[in-house]
C-alpha cells in the first residue's frame, strides 16, 4: 500500500480501524495487526434490481425473493451504484480479481479471443491474501470460473465441480470448518489470535439460465395461468426432450440438450413468455436467498462472522427484452448494474448506504485497503475504502466503462461510458454510438437517445464523455502492454460439456 493511500486511510477511518481491531486507538504501542478474514460471495447472473431491497425492480414480481438478503443489507455498507465492466463471467471475475478491466487483463469467457490465461504479471486477490499468511479456499460451479484461466492462483483448493447449490454450500460449509476449527454449535477451537487468517471464495450459477428453480419457488413466483411453451422444471424438460426422441445418455452426460430443449421453447417476441421468463428467474433468486440464510446463519452459530468481512456482489445481470434480446449480451442497465453488499467485522457502520459509482475494478484496492494488505503495485481501480468512514472524501464522478465483443473472436469491439449522470452505448449494428443526457432513460428502451444539436450545451456534454472514453481506452490500453495474457488453452472434454450446459457453446 503506498504511503499516501496508507496515511489517507489512517486519518480517514480511524473509527473503523478501531473497530476492526487494526491501528492504534489509544497512546499505547500498536500490537501485531490481527487481519480479519475474507469470505467472498458471487451470484452469477443477480442484476441489481432483482433483490427486494430496490422493490424488486422486475416488472411481474408478485412477492419479496430476497427477505434474507433484505436483513442482510442491513448489516452491511449498501453501496447503490456498483458497475460490471462486462455482461460476461470470466472477464468479470478476472477484474475483480485482480484490480483490472477486461481490456489489460485480457481474459474473456472461454473459447473467446483465443481462449487466454492470466499473464503472470498480474496479481490476484488470492495470491496476495496467500503472500501474507491467509489460508485460501474456493468453491465455485466452473464454467467460465475455471481456475485454468488464472482463478486458481493463489488457492490451496479450487473447487469447480458442478453441482447444485444446497450441495456448493456444504462443501463450502466443510472447508471453513476445516480451516477455522469450527463446526455449527460448536466454539472454535482456538481463539481468534493464535488462527490464520482465511479468505474464502464462493460462486454458484444458481439464478444463471436455463431457469430451472426449486419446485417450491417455481409455483410461489410464476403464473398458473401461463400457457406458453417454456418448461422450468427439470424433470418434465427432461421428459419432454425423451419424448422428442432424443438422445438422454448424451443429455446426461453434457446437460447441453436442457439449455437447447430451454430456449428452444421460448418466443421472445411473446411478452407472456418473457414475463414467465422473469418468474422463472426470480424464483431462482428466492432459492438462492433461502439457501444464503442457512449458510450465513451457520457462520454465525459457529462463530466465524465475529472478525469476518463480507464481499456479496454479482459479475453481470440479465435480460428480459428490455433491449430486444435475452440472457446477457449488452450493456445496458440490466447487464451492468449489479448488487454489491459490504459486511465489515462486528457489522460496523451496518445500514450506511452510498450512492456514488463504483467499479468491480475498484474492489480488490478497497479490500485489501481494508484489510491492512499492502498494495501489490499491479492494480488500476481506485479504492473507496475511506469512503466508509468518512462522506467527505465521497468521489461521486467516477467514469464507469463498459465493453464487450460481439462474437467470440471479434476485439472489445462494444462499449458503453456512464458519467455525468448520461450514458453513451455503442450497437453492434450502428457507428454512431447512441447518448442519453439522462442515463435513466436508457432503461425503458432508445427512446430517451438524442442527437444534440453542434454547439449545444448537451452536444457539448456529449463530447465530454467521448473524451473521457478516449482517455480511458487510452489508459488501459497503454497498461494492457504491461499485463500480457498467457497463451490459450485447448478445452477439454468436461469443460466443453459444462460450457455446454450453460449455454455458452
Amino acid at each position: 500500500m503506498s504511503s499516501v493511500r496508507h496515511n489517507l486511510w489512517l486519518r480517514a477511518s480511524l473509527g473503523i480501524l478501531c473497530t476492526l481491531g487494526f491501528g492504534n486507538c489509544g497512546g499505547a504501542p500498536e500490537p501485531p495487526i490481527q487481519r480479519p478474514n475474507l469470505l467472498f460471495i458471487s451470484i452469477d447472473t443477480l442484476r441489481a434490481d432483482a433483490l427486494g431491497t430496490v422493490a424488486a425492480g422486475l416488472s411481474n414480481v408478485k412477492e419479496n425473493p430476497t427477505p434474507f438478503l433484505d436483513e442482510f443489507m442491513l448489516q452491511c455498507v449498501n453501496f447503490e451504484q456498483a458497475w460490471s465492466h462486462t455482461p460476461k463471467t470470466a472477464p468479470s471475475h478476472m477484474t475483480m480479481f485482480t484490480g483490472l478491466p477486461p481490456r489489460v487483463h485480457g481474459i474473456g469467457n472461454q473459447r473467446s479471443s483465443g481462449n487466454p490465461t492470466l499473464g503472470l504479471e498480474a496479481r490476484t486477490l488470492a495470491e496476495v491474501l496467500q503472500s501474507v499468511g491467509y489460508r485460501t479456499g474456493a468453491v465455485t460451479s466452473g464454467g467460465n470460473v475455471k481456475g485454468y484461466l488464472g482463478f486458481e492462483r493463489g488457492f490451496e483448493i479450487y473447487d469447480e465441480k458442478p453441482k447444485q447449490l444446497p450441495a456448493k454450500l456444504a462443501d463450502a460449509r466443510k472447508w471453513l470448518a476445516s480451516v477455522a476449527g469450527a463446526a455449527a454449535g460448536v466454539e472454535q477451537a482456538d481463539s481468534a489470535s493464535e488462527q490464520e487468517p482465511w479468505f474464502f471464495f464462493f460462486h454458484t450459477y444458481a439464478v444463471h439460465d436455463p431457469y430451472l428453480p426449486p419446485a417450491k419457488y417455481r409455483k410461489r413466483y410464476t403464473e398458473p395461468s401461463y400457457a406458453g411453451d417454456i418448461i422450468g422444471d427439470p424433470l418434465e424438460l427432461r421428459a419432454a426432450i425423451y419424448e422428442n426422441g432424443e438422445d438422454l445418455a448424451e443429455w446426461a452426460s453434457s446437460h447441453a440438450k436442457i439449455e437447447a430443449n430451454f430456449w428452444e421453447r421460448v418466443d421472445q417476441d411473446d411478452p407472456a413468455d418473457l414475463a414467465h421468463l422473469q418468474n422463472l428467474y426470480t424464483a431462482g433468486v428466492a432459492g438462492m436467498d433461502r439457501e444464503l440464510r442457512l449458510f450465513i446463519e451457520w457462520m454465525e452459530e459457529s462463530g466465524l462472522l465475529e472478525n469476518t468481512l463480507i464481499v456479496l456482489t454479482s459479475d453481470h445481470g440479465e435480460e428480459f427484452g428490455e433491449h430486444g434480446m435475452t440472457r446477457h449480451h449488452q450493456l445496458w442497465d440490466e447487464t451492468l448494474h449489479v448488487p454489491l453488499f459490504v459486511r465489515l467485522p462486528g457489522a460496523a457502520h451496518a445500514g450506511e448506504t452510498i450512492s456514488a459509482p463504483v467499479r468491480h475494478m475498484d474492489l480488490l484496492p478497497s479490500i485489501l485497503e481494508m484489510m491492512e494488505v499492502p498494495d501489490p503495485g499491479t492494480i488500476l481501480g481506485e479504492s473507496w475504502a475511506p469512503w466508509i468512514a468518512d462522506p467527505d472524501t465521497i468521489d461521486p464522478s467516477r467514469v464507469l466503462l463498459g465493453e464487450h465483443r460481439y462474437s467470440l473472436d471479434d476485439p472489445l469491439n462494444l462499449w458503453s461510458l456512464r458519467a455525468e449522470g448520461s450514458l453513451l452505448i455503442s450497437l453492434h449494428d450502428s457507428e454512431t454510438p447512441l447518448y442519453f443526457p439522462n442515463s435513466a432513460a436508457s432503461k425503458i428502451g432508445t427512446n430517451g437517445a438524442i442527437v444534440p444539436l453542434e454547439g449545444s450545451e448537451e452536444a457539448a456534454k456529449r463530447d465530454r464523455l467521448l473524451d473521457a472514453w478516449r482517455r480511458e481506452i487510452g489508459r488501459f490500453q497503454a497498461a494492457g502492454a504491461r499485463f500480457s495474457s498467457g497463451a490459450g488453452a485447448e478445452l477439454d472434454d468436461k469443460t466443453r460439456a459444462e460450457l455446454e450446459a450453460l449455454g455458452y457453446l
